[in-house]
């Protein structure tokens, strides 16, 4: 049995970009402050927790089946992504090649749908998993051999945790997204049902087909409110789940680690500046 770490690459690359204040460069002036800081979080990563398997996730920019859904679907979020940040996330991923790390993304699915598929590969075959990010909608994922991760932090969040944070198991997630919607992905939800009703709801039904299944017992406007909203809540169900079916070819070979390729990651980080990383490697690896 390993250790595999499955690491949300937008979300890093993303969280890296707009929370820090530096604006760093290469020696010829290309951006590299979200690459910087994520490159430091996988070095620490893999100094400190010492993973026997590695994988990335980064979404595809293909339409991806939920906005064949929902035509909404994420549809508060700016078109595109900057271009400071475009140029970076080109060099992350020569970056993670060089760290003899697999990149994992396919047309149509979203990282987080990458993300199922592998947990449930790896765990099949008798493998615990820890997902790298802060993404809530995670949850779903968390179950006995399978927690999340946050790299900054070091903070694991296990079955226990998601109850004791979210007051929900795992399988509720979902559920409970469903009730209350998800604004940051423009996931309707039940119009009148907020955070506080959709969690009291799930938590005394359950699940969502046990509330509508006994919808007749709820009385006054907020059975008025679930009954309306019924279509939006079952859309909102498929919207929140993610999917652990994704076709994509994996190898649980390929996602073993045990060295980076210095060859290619030292000129990189030469190129880029990356003087702090540099001294990482070579105190770790004693070159």
């Amino acid at each position: 049995m390993g250790l595999a770490y499955i690491i949300d690459g937008y979300y890093y690359l993303y969280s890296s970009f707009l929370a820090s204040n530096l604006q760093l460069t290469s020696p010829k002036g290309e951006p590299t402050t979200a690459t910087h800081i994520f490159t430091g979080e996988i070095l620490n990563l893999i100094r400190h927790e010492k993973p026997d398997m590695l994988a990335v996730t980064l979404d595809s920019p293909a339409k991806t089946f939920r906005k064949e859904i929902y035509t909404h679907y994420k549809g508060t979020r700016p078109d595109g992504m900057p271009p400071d940040l475009q140029i970076q996330v080109a060099r992350m991923i020569d970056i993670l090649e060089a760290f003899n790390i697999p990149v994992y993304r396919m047309d149509g699915y979203e990282a987080d749908d990458i993300i199922g598929t592998l947990a449930k590969k790896l765990v099949n075959a008798g493998h615990q998993v820890r997902i790298c990010t802060k993404d809530k909608d995670m949850c779903q994922l968390v179950g006995p051999n399978v927690s999340i991760y946050e790299m900054k932090s070091k903070k694991e969040l296990t079955v226990l945790g998601v109850y004791e944070k979210y007051g929900l198991k795992p399988n509720q997630f979902v559920d409970f997204l469903a009730l209350q919607g998800d604004a940051s992905d423009n996931i309707p939800g039940v119009y009148g049902i907020g955070a506080k009703g959709a969690l009291k709801l799930i938590q005394e039904y359950g699940t969502l087909e046990s509330l509508y299944n006994n919808v007749w017992q709820i009385k006054g406007k907020l059975r008025e409110k679930l009954v309306a909203g019924k279509s939006n809540a079952l859309l909102s169900q498929k919207l929140a789940t993610i999917e652990r079916n994704v076709p994509i070819e994996v190898k649980i070979e390929d996602m073993v680690w045990t060295i980076p390729n210095f060859a290619k990651l030292i000129p990189l980080f030469e190129e880029l500046g990356f003087e702090k990383h540099l001294n990482t490697i070579y105190s770790t690896w004693r070159m």
